[in-house]
């Protein structure tokens, strides 16, 4: 056997294993023996250093290549392969896409992350479906936070905490204790207020909405956000220029705006649909 042709199988041997081969597994998987080596290389480790390869050092095996691999083993089965199906029908064991992927659960996951980034969805339009569906079962129905929302189906991060549901099913875990928190939180739920936001801005005021005031009729209203009321004073703001204030707290006993107190909607399962706006 020429050098080209040793390093060849070498290299296919270590994607099959998905780790560098011993001089064993070399002579009793492939066609090249010791001799052949010794003539070419003179060592075994000279052969893996020529492959770009070097003892006690893993073989990563090209994520093209195990897609590739995967998804033909999908196509020819018309189904996601199982872990015994991939073992019998697949070049590569099912260690290298473990690895890879995490767990053998989420291999359909990260393949179809995959196809998306490398636009391999038309060559693989029936795989690509496939691995969708295998996705969508994966992700229950009551996995979703809020009642008709869907949830959102992330990578999980390896280098962190993961954390179960929360048990207070409310967007903000704690109560706002600055205006940005005010925000984000008439943000979240806005609609259930019954607000739909059309505008947000540095200036005064902080946000222009619509209201729904009646049954198919809403109004346009001029909103300023603030911690507590009484900032709006601070603030120097013009009551001329907003049509209500949005607050956490309202501590302004003799304000002529309307106001929204985000605290007095609040209980302890989150925040509930809005009883009454003060005057």
């Amino acid at each position: 056997m020429t050098k080209e042709e040793i390093l060849t199988t070498i290299r296919g041997l270590a994607e099959t294993l998905g780790r560098v081969p011993t001089l064993t597994e070399l002579k009793s998987m492939t066609p090249v023996g010791r001799r052949a080596v010794r003539n070419e290389f003179d060592t075994y480790t000279n052969a893996l250093i020529a492959c770009g390869m070097e003892t006690g050092r893993k073989f990563r095996i090209p994520m093209e290549t195990l897609f590739d691999d995967w998804a033909k083993v999908a196509r020819e089965l018309k189904k996601i392969p199982s872990a015994v199906d991939y073992e019998e029908k697949g070049i590569h064991s099912t260690k290298p896409l473990q690895a890879r992927c995490g767990s053998w659960k989420r291999v359909p996951h990260m393949m179809l992350k995959y196809a998306r980034e490398h636009g391999l969805e038309k060559q693989w339009p029936d795989v690509v479906a496939m691995a969708r569906a295998e996705k969508e079962l994966s992700w229950p129905a009551t996995a979703s936070l809020w009642p008709g929302c869907e949830a959102a189906r992330w990578d999980v991060f390896t280098n962190r905490p993961v954390y179960g549901t929360p048990m207070h099913l409310c967007p903000l875990a704690h109560a706002p204790t600055n205006e940005l928190g005010v925000v984000y939180l008439f943000g979240a739920k806005a609609m259930e207020l019954g607000y739909v936001v059309t505008l947000l801005q540095p200036e005064f005021p902080d946000c222009e909405a619509l209201r729904q005031v009646k049954p198919g009729r809403w109004q346009r209203v001029r909103i300023e956000f603030e911690f507590e009321s009484r900032n709006f004073l601070k603030h120097g703001h013009d009551v001329n220029g907003c049509d209500m204030i949005i607050c956490w707290e309202h501590n302004w006993p003799e304000c002529p705006l309307e106001v929204l107190e985000l605290r007095k909607i609040a209980n302890s399962a989150g925040i509930a649909t809005i009883a009454a706006i003060e005057k």
